[in-house]
């Protein structure tokens, strides 16, 4: 972190199934993450994420049901200033479980639309919005992120 000055940090990772095999999927940090791109999506993979708490001070994650992970690391770039770094290094290893609670995308749908609505404040129409924008990135932008080999 210091290297690139950078406060929060975050890195590429595998995903793995159950039986720890590679599932053959990269999740490829973006060089650079702004509190607008990170508004849009969640992009930090909670298990790779670091920020300076001396220099941001202890950031908690919010008590919501879900997506805590996403409004911890919006609070940690917006603290910082600046974007977030994203290392381009494979340093862990995401287990993906067909029965978590994070497996079923559609149910998901609703918690990511309390976020903008609950945890950001905006009104119902504003909500609608950024889901909507939610939507677009998860299906266009961040698939440029996801490597297959």
């Amino acid at each position: 972190m210091k290297e690139h000055d950078c406060l929060v940090s975050y890195t590429s990772y595998v995903q793995i199934n159950e039986e720890s095999q590679f599932l053959n999927k990269r999740i490829i940090a973006l060089p650079q993450l702004s509190y607008q791109k990170q508004h849009k999506n969640n992009y930090i993979g909670n298990l790779t994420g670091i920020y300076n708490a001396q220099e941001l001070g202890k950031i908690y994650s919010p008590n919501i049901r879900k997506r805590q992970d996403w409004a911890l690391w919006l609070e940690a770039i917006q603290r910082s200033g600046k974007p977030a770094c994203g290392i381009q290094k494979d340093l862990a290893y995401y287990r993906v479980r067909e029965e978590s609670m994070s497996s079923n995308k559609v149910k998901l749908l609703k918690y990511n639309f309390k976020f903008y609505k609950e945890f950001l404040g905006y009104s119902y129409l504003k909500s609608s919005y950024w889901l909507i924008r939610f939507l677009f990135e998860y299906f266009f932008v961040r698939t440029k992120y996801i490597e297959n080999y």
